[in-house]
């Protein structure tokens, strides 16, 4: 599982720290899928 962190670079930062971040081209980048669960109560974004 990854973490889409947008400043200060877009990153995918991966929850598991032994994996190396991923920094993908903003042009290129596609997201998509369905979150079919929630463990915890979102953070507020604003």
């Amino acid at each position: 599982m990854k973490r889409l962190l947008l400043t200060p670079r877009l990153t995918l930062q991966p929850m598991n720290a032994s994996w190396s971040p991923i920094y993908p081209d903003p042009d290129e980048l596609d997201i998509f899928g369905v979150v079919t669960h929630i463990i915890h109560r979102p953070r507020e974004m604003y």
